[in-house]
């Protein structure tokens, strides 16, 4: 069986953008912990380094990953409990949808972890189908939380990167 293919969105340049790096990085450790195949576009922060590129380049390109992803995750992410948007993880979601992609919406990565240790391919040999990953677009929902917590108490990365 193949290991799942995962898109992480989450906001990135509202809200302090080191704090949205480290959420989608601590996303990518969480998921590859359990067995998954995570893509964290905001790996793109550290791109900017060495070569500067439009935001308009950095979307195309990973809607193109995006579209070869079994699932979107999506986090939430909040500033003194006010969700931070993020337009460009909105326009994600609806591109998985107008490809079948399945979207789950997490508000927090505690939530992540709860789903990542129940689906985890380390733990069962469930194929797409039976966890619900290959989805009718028809069927296609997403739902929105609020006050997230960005980085649980005991991060790694709070620990490493602060």
């Amino acid at each position: 069986m193949n290991k799942l293919k995962v898109y992480i969105a989450s906001p990135y340049t509202l809200g302090w953008m080191p704090d949205n790096v480290r959420l989608q990085l601590e996303a990518k450790n969480i998921l590859m912990d359990y067995g998954f195949v995570p893509f964290a576009p905001l790996v793109n922060h550290f791109e900017e380094i060495y070569k500067h590129r439009n935001e308009h380049d950095y979307l195309e390109w990973d809607i193109e990953w995006l579209k070869v992803c079994d699932i979107l995750l999506r986090i939430r992410s909040s500033k003194d409990g006010v969700e931070i948007p993020s337009k460009g993880a909105d326009i994600e979601v609806q591109v998985a949808i107008e490809n079948n992609i399945k979207v789950i919406d997490f508000k927090d990565l505690n939530e992540l972890t709860d789903w990542a240790v129940k689906n985890s391919p380390n733990n069962n040999k469930k194929n797409l189908k039976s966890i619900g990953i290959i989805v009718d677009k028809s069927k296609a929902t997403k739902t929105y939380n609020s006050n997230v917590t960005a980085f649980p108490q005991g991060s790694r990365l709070n620990k490493t990167l602060s």
